[in-house]
């Protein structure tokens, strides 16, 4: 009997709070940020989402797709972030091969250097990430590990003279601010201050920031009642339906349940509010509608194709 309970002691000592083979980005993820619009003076939205995955250079990797106001310009590192066991991968145009940008299996005290590239594949810096501490805590009834990380950006000479960044890292999820946790994270002018929400089909829906809903962009508006902007007719339907928003359409897209984009279309009108959707090709089944309309808020809706 004591060696059956020393067995299972040892069991349960090695898989609580142990790191498991990353699949970074599966299951359908998506990350919801506010971003700052210094245009507009107002928050904005910005959406990643991993639509399918691939293999790069031995790696798996998932591709994020971004949808929100700043979608066009969004080109982080070719938007591919890669797994190899417990580390997350993203590929360095300027060096060439790639970089660690989380590693889930690091303790307190372990360190690392990664480069720092830009949009357009540039080298700035070198970043150095140094793990301050390690703790976990409790998501949809889940252990997560969570990283205090010391994020430096310059060169081994002046490293005493930046100031550092310290940022959360979460098993499975990554950073609570942008998913690039680099000093400084913007895209072009607008800022990106942190993580609403996360959700994937195995850890559910994460909301980070409370204070707001996950899809939407100007604090305190009901879901409901900008859902009820948006009208798919008819639904269910054979393929053809009409796509009206009053807020107007600048783009469409249709996703299957997999996540998979099935249908995308920008609209050049600017005073456009409804388009026809052609997916008389897809075999039937539940599909997910998704408007951007001109104020660069995003409204989906369920749609179910019968054949």
């Amino acid at each position: 009997m004591s060696r059956v309970f020393y067995f299972i002691f040892v069991m349960l000592l090695f898989s609580e709070g142990t790191v498991t083979a990353q699949e970074f980005g599966a299951n359908n993820a998506t990350w919801h940020y506010r971003t700052w619009d210094s245009g507009s003076k107002t928050n904005r939205l910005l959406a990643l989402r991993t639509v399918r995955d691939t293999i790069f250079d031995g790696k798996s990797c998932v591709i994020l797709i971004p949808t929100g106001h700043i979608a066009d310009g969004f080109l982080p590192y070719k938007n591919m972030l890669c797994s190899d066991s417990s580390k997350v991968l993203y590929w360095s145009i300027s060096k060439n091969e790639f970089q660690v940008l989380y590693d889930f299996s690091a303790k307190k005290g372990d360190a690392w250097k990664s480069s720092y590239d830009d949009y357009n594949g540039n080298f700035i810096s070198d970043v150095y990430f140094l793990v301050d501490s390690v703790y976990l805590i409790m998501i949809n009834n889940r252990n997560i590990q969570v990283q205090v990380m010391r994020i430096i950006e310059g060169d081994t000479n002046d490293l005493d003279t930046h100031k550092p960044y310290y940022y959360n890292i979460y098993e499975n999820i990554g950073c609570t601010e942008f998913i690039f946790p680099w000093p400084s994270t913007q895209i072009g002018h607008d800022g990106i201050p942190d993580l609403r929400c996360y959700e994937d089909d195995s850890t559910g829906l994460y909301r980070h920031d409370k204070s707001v809903a996950c899809d939407y962009t100007q604090v305190g508006l009901e879901e409901s009642s900008t859902k009820n902007q948006l009208v798919l007719s008819p639904n269910p339907n054979k393929g053809r339906f009409l796509v009206a928003n009053p807020a107007g359409l600048i783009a469409v897209r249709v996703f299957d349940v997999q996540g998979k984009l099935v249908f995308e279309q920008r609209i050049a009108d600017s005073a456009s509010n409804e388009l026809e959707v052609d997916l008389e090709r897809q075999l039937s089944g539940l599909f997910f509608v998704e408007v951007v309309d001109k104020a660069g808020e995003i409204t989906r809706q369920k749609m179910v194709l019968q054949q």
